[in-house]
């Protein structure tokens, strides 16, 4: 008996379907359309992706020798990347792929004043295939930008208002999370508007979003002001929620998401000694953290797992906490992870350790916290110096 075969959904790039188009240097010049192409099921379906090139500027899926090729393969790109997106989403969530809903998934609405970005975004954070946790981070720049009301319609999205965003951003972030996950944000959902046609020139093309020094992003407290935070009185529950989960945080390097989804089957014993493993939410990489006393007494107050708080509220009561503590730093949830990873680094644990028990799959994101103290580096320089001075006396 034979099996039935699979359906495979194909998706390629297609350029001058009906080989009307001509070089740039013919006395009758004709450009052709650079489109998507999906088949699936003996059926094929173009999108457009709004490019027109010549013969002699479009190469291998690319376009080349053209004054605006960073730009045109960039709208190429997002086109396709917005379908196959679509695609993978479709299958993760153990649906069967359909050619007509992909067609209205990618047409949605017309381009004009009336035609809401703000309900665009928000369809879009519901069903895009994104981890739980960086759903919720979405959800709430989303808030913010809605509360904000300069960018509401299609025709909102322009150069002047993602400028004066991130002028809002750098105010809003001392409240909640960083300026750069505000900017990148909204650019995600910008980029997928613009892929499907509905806005018609993207902003971030004329205007880049500044890059961001790890000091900007990556914050972190002293053993000092950790010891002010864990001895605070409290009494007020959702303050002593977020106290505990920070002190856990800080004792772990766990990020938030992989809290509030921590699984106590997952707790080992390893020489007799008690630690966690389990994967990252956001990149689903696996990671093992021995527990030190501090965080083996907060997960045995809370019966095997950390403390249970929406980010939202555990943010604001962070910043009572540190207020009450005697804390002057605007401190967030991620704090915390970086805290840890910075007290391991500056008592002499390796990048590589380090980055086994983050859960980094590249070991350049774990770099961006070796920015030691002055005293750290100068200990160990003058611990090397001294033991070379003590083999030159030897010999």
């Amino acid at each position: 008996m034979r099996r039935k075969r699979k359906k495979i959904v194909e998706v390629s790039i297609i350029y001058d379907r009906k080989h009307t188009a001509t070089k740039s240097t013919s006395k009758v010049r004709k450009a052709a359309p650079v489109s998507v192409s999906v088949y699936y099921d003996k059926r094929r379906v173009l999108f457009p992706t709004g490019v027109k090139v010549y013969t002699d500027q479009f190469k291998n899926g690319r376009v080349y020798n053209h004054g605006q090729q960073g730009l045109y393969n960039e709208r190429i790109r997002l086109v396709q990347t917005t379908i196959e997106d679509y695609i993978n989403n479709v299958y993760k969530k153990g649906g069967s792929f359909n050619i007509d809903l992909l067609k209205d998934y990618m047409s949605d609405s017309a381009v004009g004043d009336e035609c809401s970005f703000l309900d665009f975004m928000e369809k879009s954070i519901d069903i895009r295939n994104i981890a739980e946790g960086t759903r919720d981070k979405h959800r709430n720049v989303f808030r913010r930008l809605k509360e904000w009301g300069r960018i509401k319609t299609f025709n909102d999205v322009t150069v002047d208002n993602v400028i004066a965003w991130h002028e809002e951003a750098i105010k809003a972030a001392n409240k909640a999370t960083f300026t750069v996950n505000y900017d990148r944000v909204l650019r995600i959902y910008v980029r997928l508007a613009y892929s499907k046609g509905l806005i018609k020139n993207n902003p971030y093309v004329k205007w880049k979003i500044p890059k961001y020094t790890p000091a900007q992003t990556h914050r972190s407290i002293s053993l000092t002001d950790l010891e002010e935070i864990e001895n605070v009185v409290l009494d007020r529950k959702y303050e002593i929620l977020a106290r505990d989960l920070f002190v856990f945080q800080a004792n772990t390097g766990l990020s938030y998401v992989d809290t509030q989804t921590f699984n106590k089957d997952e707790l080992t014993r390893n020489g007799g000694r008690l630690g966690y493993q389990n994967k990252r939410v956001k990149t689903d990489e696996r990671f093992y953290i021995p527990l030190n006393r501090k965080a083996k007494e907060i997960l045995k107050k809370y019966g095997s797992i950390p403390p249970a708080i929406g980010l939202e509220a555990y943010n604001a009561n962070l910043k009572k906490v540190a207020k009450r503590a005697g804390v002057s730093v605007p401190i967030s949830s991620h704090w915390a992870r970086h805290t840890f990873a910075m007290i391991c680094l500056n008592h002499g644990m390796s990048i590589e350790v380090l980055a086994a028990i983050l859960g980094h799959s590249d070991i350049k994101t774990t770099q961006i916290y070796a920015r030691l103290r002055q005293d750290t580096i100068n200990n160990a320089f003058y611990k090397v110096m001294g033991d070379l001075e003590k083999e030159g006396d030897d010999r």
